[in-house]
């Protein structure tokens, strides 16, 4: 994949066409050993791609957009990996292969009888749940995946399973559990 740089010529001035140099990724690394890219080095974030095939673009910005920038990206980060560590697909609802064919989402949503607010409202707690989980550390990760989204253990056979009493268990699951409303609380 392609990386582009956009680095202001001058921070201060109002972003404007003039106002940008185009950089690669050789020239970016020189600019970075720079006094200048020193000081600088934490107002760059990374545009989202429109597709799989496009070019990363990295652009200067504020430092406060910077930030917010990357921790979208590292949620999104995180939700891919809980989604591929749970085992779930997420599926874009504007191309949906059924059979042979490319469906749009309304094509699939037809249905009159369906609550499409309730969906989306479903879905998007399924998404803050998935970040909320991919921010757990592995062990608590575990405890929620054996006792709710597996449904492997019950608090006593994973007590059992751990060698460890069952209130430990039931200790540590409260506690993740609050740390998991503290999270989805967050969004």
């Amino acid at each position: 994949m392609k990386k582009i740089f956009l680095v202001k010529k001058d921070p201060k001035a109002v972003n404007s066409p003039e106002n940008w140099n185009i950089l690669n990724g050789l020239e970016f690394k020189r600019f970075l050993e720079t006094d200048e890219g020193k000081a600088r080095i934490n107002n760059f974030a990374r545009l989202n791609s429109l597709g799989s095939g496009d070019s990363m673009i990295i652009i200067e910005c504020d430092l406060e957009e910077a930030k917010r920038n990357k921790r979208i990206h590292d949620l999104e980060n995180a939700r891919h990996k809980a989604e591929r560590s749970l085992g779930i697909d997420t599926v874009s609802l504007e191309s949906i292969p059924v059979g042979d064919e490319l469906l749009r989402g309304e094509e699939i949503l037809i249905d009159e009888e369906c609550d499409v607010e309730k969906m989306v409202l479903r879905r998007i707690q399924i998404e803050e749940m998935l970040l909320a989980l991919g921010m757990l550390n592995e062990r608590d990760k575990a405890l929620i995946e054996a006792l709710y989204l597996k449904r492997t253990h019950t608090e006593k056979s994973y007590a059992e399973y751990l060698g460890i009493r069952q209130q430990t268990v039931h200790t540590h699951k409260v506690r993740v559990l609050q740390k998991l409303r503290e999270l989805l609380d967050e969004e």
